[in-house]
């Protein structure tokens, strides 16, 4: 008997997508704080049909994919600037991003909300459930950033969708390919038969693109690829870069994956426009090898940053238009960052073709405390907009910088209040606020995170 996949040993690779859906670049590797959730939870629809002796019979495949991706990883400034900029659809373009280099090797980075315009990422994401499970998730979009303080390290959480996935590895250039392409070709979808070896494809010609693909338990030789008549032009989208195509053996010309009621093709894409698809050369190989023939990448690991605590966080409020902060004490608090995200559904296929924002970007905080004054209840009770700033102070980076987080509000409502006597003990005031925009236009948050990890912005 095989081992039983443990929590304790899960991989977790994530890395910004170069279009939606298609992997691109290195995964960064994360130690999550679980509960970890992946998977593309296939729907199965009930059978409407009529049975004469009163059986129930199979339901069909519904909806595939579109299912909840959700992670969580200890909150430290050098982790939240990818999901920061995801999140914000923000851009150094825009100005959304400004990035400046202050000293030496410490970097700060100011973000805010960029609106409907602006710069949309995805994430492409490796997921193992050692020693049972493995396999790639693309199209991820998440829409919110929790970050909750209480007494443990404190956690962000963030939460979304996935679009699609494939349990087929990275593709394997052959030994004798003497192109230099390292974009792909990926995969996505099911194998029809996953006992006939691997998925192998040939490069035919470059102007335009061609390939074989043929599926073998070894490489075919070279009077196999020959022999194997078909060939399959690499199907481009409309700024010229590959996009994803049903994958058919050239030796049978029958569907690499399954087209039965159950319909989940195999599908293929060879990333990239025409500059980067002349790194290719004819007689590339590659092969795309199936579940349990794989292994997990290397992954590089953020190193550095320290963990925030609820020692670090301090928070200071004043209503709009007065003088200097106050410093506010609470016990524990939660602020989320939100856009939220939904699956688009469309005809032929089972699978979202996109996952959408709906905005807008609304900011919100709760917060507990002990019940010492009437700060939070007067301003309620006078509809007060409240300008806050949240920080996260740590080490010292340099004489005058520390590695931080800070988090500005112009302005915030209250949008709910209770301290209920609810027994002997201290009362305890919990206070639900929103941000919005201020009457000067601001954004209703931004971000500033100062660390020694040198990000570059997705473009």
């Amino acid at each position: 008997m095989k081992p039983a996949a443990t929590g304790n040993a899960v991989l977790l690779g994530l890395g910004v997508e170069s279009q939606f859906g298609v992997p691109a670049g290195a995964l960064v590797g994360y130690d999550p704080i679980l509960p970890l959730a992946g998977s593309l939870d296939p729907q199965e629809l009930a059978n409407p049909q009529v049975n004469r002796l009163g059986y129930v019979r199979a339901g069909t495949p519904g909806a595939k994919g579109g299912a909840a991706f959700s992670f969580q990883h200890p909150f430290t400034a050098g982790h939240v600037l990818e999901f920061l900029q995801h999140l914000f659809k923000a851009s150094v373009a825009d100005g959304s991003i400004v990035k400046t280099n202050p000293s030496g090797s410490i970097f700060e980075y100011v973000f805010f909300p960029a609106g409907p315009a602006g710069l949309e990422t995805s994430f492409w994401s490796l997921l193992g459930k050692p020693p049972v499970d493995l396999f790639y998730r693309y199209g991820i979009k998440f829409g919110t950033m929790a970050i909750t303080v209480g007494e443990e390290v404190i956690p962000f959480a963030a939460e979304g969708l996935l679009q699609h996935g494939s349990d087929l590895g990275a593709a394997v250039p052959a030994a004798g390919n003497t192109g230099t392409y390292v974009l792909g070709p990926w995969v996505r979808g099911l194998v029809a038969d996953p006992t006939a070896g691997s998925i192998w494809l040939r490069v035919e010609s470059l102007a335009p693109l061609t390939f074989k693909a043929l599926q073998a338990a070894a490489e075919p030789d070279g009077p196999t690829w020959t022999a194997a008549a078909t060939v399959f032009t690499v199907q481009l989208d409309d700024d010229g870069d590959g996009t994803w195509q049903n994958l058919q053996s050239s030796d049978t010309g029958l569907d690499l994956g399954v087209y039965a009621e159950n319909k989940d093709p195999l599908e293929g894409v060879w990333p990239g426009d025409a500059t980067a698809h002349g790194d290719l050369a004819v007689g590339d190989v590659f092969e795309l090898p199936l579940a349990g023939d794989w292994q997990a990448p290397g992954l590089s690991l953020i190193t550095g940053p320290e963990r925030f605590t609820r020692a670090h966080w301090i928070l200071e409020a004043r209503t709009v238009g007065a003088g200097a902060y106050t410093e506010q004490v609470v016990n524990t608090g939660t602020v989320t960052l939100a856009d939220p995200v939904e699956a688009a559904r469309g005809n032929g296929s089972r699978y979202p073709y996109a996952i959408d924002r709906f905005g807008p970007v609304a900011p919100t905080l709760e917060l507990s405390r002990d019940f010492r004054d009437t700060f939070w209840r007067l301003r309620q009770d006078r509809h007060d907009r409240i300008d806050l700033k949240l920080s996260w102070l740590g080490q010292q980076l340099s004489a005058a910088l520390r590695e931080s987080i800070v988090v500005e509000a112009p302005s915030c409502g209250v949008t709910g209040r209770t301290d209920a006597a609810s027994g002997p003990n201290k009362i305890e005031e919990t206070v639900n606020l929103a941000c919005e925009t201020n009457d000067a236009g601001d954004p209703p948050v931004t971000v500033t995170v100062v660390t020694d990890r040198d990000w570059t912005p997705a473009a």
